[in-house]
């Protein structure tokens, strides 16, 4: 809440003035209760995870974060996770993966959600000790050209966007894993370059 609705609020009160200030521009229903319970619902970020028009466009990836640091804890509690080995913690978001691509493919869900568990599976991966081969720098390089042009992909329809999003998870995972467990590999070095580190 911190971290997320400061900013959130007061851009929300710029796009409410603008909203009114504009009428034709304006996403807000005329009704009075209507426009109530449209722009709750937008402030308590549910647009993005619900079947909502957003006032904002953009503020879907708030939604996302929102809903996952509200049913992390509970999933990690429901589950018992920290009380079990590291190794079924991964086969667990693994299966959370597959289990939940399935899902949006037949439901049309969020499956932009699944970028988190590839932070997750990072995390986990991250924490195995020793080293890992001198490969893991070309899966990373293979990981951010394949991410960046699977978005490119004319691949229509709710598997297409599936299919983009998992190359993206998986594009990701390798850049980042390769990137940090190989802080003087080439790849490394090249993100450490200041103008890159400006322009993030």
């Amino acid at each position: 809440i911190r971290r997320i609705y400061p900013a959130f609020t007061a851009v929300f009160a710029l796009y409410l003035v603008l909203s009114y200030t504009f009428p034709a521009e304006s996403k807000i229903p005329r009704n009075p209760l209507d426009a109530a319970a449209y722009i709750t619902l937008n402030y308590l970020l549910l647009p993005g995870i619900f079947p909502i028009e957003p006032i904002i466009t953009v503020a879907w990836s708030l939604s996302y974060e929102l809903f996952y640091y509200a049913t992390m804890p509970a999933i990690i509690g429901l589950f018992r996770l920290k009380e079990i080995s590291q190794k079924r913690r991964i086969l667990f978001f693994a299966l959370m993966v597959v289990a939940f691509s399935a899902f949006c493919i037949f439901t049309n869900g969020p499956i932009r959600l699944v970028m988190f568990i590839s932070g997750v599976l990072l995390y986990e991966t991250m924490r195995i000790p020793g080293g890992l081969p001198e490969t893991l720098s070309r899966f990373g390089i293979l990981g951010l050209i394949g991410g960046l042009l699977a978005l490119l992909l004319p691949l229509n329809g709710v598997e297409g966007k599936v299919a983009k999003v998992l190359t993206l998870f998986f594009g990701y995972y390798f850049l980042c894993l390769a990137c940090f467990k190989q802080p003087t590999a080439q790849l490394t070095r090249a993100f450490c370059w200041s103008p890159l580190r400006w322009l993030g």
